[in-house]
């Protein structure tokens, strides 16, 4: 591994809301060696696959690298470029597309989406065609969405009962994070990951194991087999400043169990308090001493932090992915 590829969102000037405030989505590639970032990527969606300006919101959120190729999301796209140039080719967007936060291809070469918005996860074929639909809750998807709906036009539908962020694979068997629970679960069987100590937001499959970030400050590893945690690592008694905020706590890379990339985003507020809970838990830490978009590796065999990157100098001001690019 000598290159990362790491997705996210440039910031408007003074957001008004969460949902509208990224101008267009970036990538950037990490030299692993000099440590520094170039972009690869802008992007701005077009038109008619989003809310008009100039409430949009447009940003890079979760993808994966898929030996030459990488699928990359916005709000209401999956998209897929060719690797080393980044040449954009496939787009999918479908009316039930909100808010999503992952997609990845399976082991069938179809798509599986995080819609969040919705509260659900969809596979996809590459033409198009929904597969399966999966609800993250016990209630139908058309029970409080409304089948047909152009959802891509429609800024928010928060707050969500579930917030699915990260879909992941093994053995052919589907599964996807659910915030609100602060578990993983099965979209087949009664499979689940129960991560209890925060909001999971990002993945991470490693061998028989997956790990999990929480957005305060959390990795959470499971044995994929029996559903049991074989580790936990709170990253905030790492902080060199515990009295400033790690920031939201999103990407995951996992070198091997003991070594990990993580991508924090600088804090920014949210109406609906369910999301920033955890702030509020940590006594004197709050949005107004916060650290700056960055990206830290973490070495837990030495208990240390081996470097720190900020990616606010690159103009990237939120962090989604954090991925290996194949050599």
């Amino acid at each position: 591994m000598k290159k990362l590829l790491i997705t996210g969102g440039i910031e408007k000037k003074n957001p008004q809301e969460e949902w509208s405030g990224f101008k267009s989505g970036i990538a950037l590639e990490l030299d692993l060696a000099s440590l520094e970032c170039k972009p690869v990527l802008e992007y701005y969606t077009p038109e008619e696959f989003r809310p008009p300006e100039p409430d949009c919101s447009i940003l890079f959120k979760s993808g994966e690298v898929h030996g030459d190729k990488v699928v990359m999301t916005t709000q209401t796209e999956v998209l897929i470029y060719q690797l080393p140039d980044y040449q954009l080719i496939k787009r999918v967007s479908l009316s039930c597309f909100n808010d999503i936060h992952h997609a990845r291809l399976t082991d069938d070469n179809s798509l599986l989406v995080c819609v969040t918005g919705l509260d659900s996860v969809f596979e996809i074929s590459l033409e198009g065609n929904v597969i399966n639909e999966w609800s993250s809750i016990d209630e139908d998807i058309w029970q409080r969405f409304e089948l047909g709906k152009d959802y891509r036009q429609i800024l928010t539908t928060k707050p969500h009962s579930a917030h699915p962020n990260f879909c992941f694979e093994y053995k052919g068997e589907k599964f996807v994070t659910r915030f609100m629970q602060k578990d993983a679960i099965s979209l087949t069987s009664n499979k689940q990951f129960k991560i209890d100590v925060g909001g999971p937001h990002d993945g991470y499959v490693l061998g028989e194991n997956v790990y999990f970030t929480t957005v305060n400050g959390f990795i959470v590893g499971f044995n994929l087999n029996s559903c049991k945690r074989i580790f936990i690592k709170d990253l905030n008694e790492m902080n060199e400043n515990k009295m400033r905020n790690l920031g939201w706590c999103r990407s995951l890379l996992m070198v091997n169990e003991h070594e990990a990339i993580v991508g924090f985003s600088r804090m920014r507020t949210s109406k609906f308090s369910d999301y920033l809970s955890w702030v509020k838990e940590k006594s004197g830490v709050g949005t107004t001493n916060d650290f700056p978009t960055r990206l830290i590796k973490y070495n837990f065999k030495q208990d240390e932090i081996e470097w720190t990157i900020n990616l606010e100098k690159y103009d990237l001001n939120a962090v989604f992915s954090v991925l290996a690019l194949s050599e």
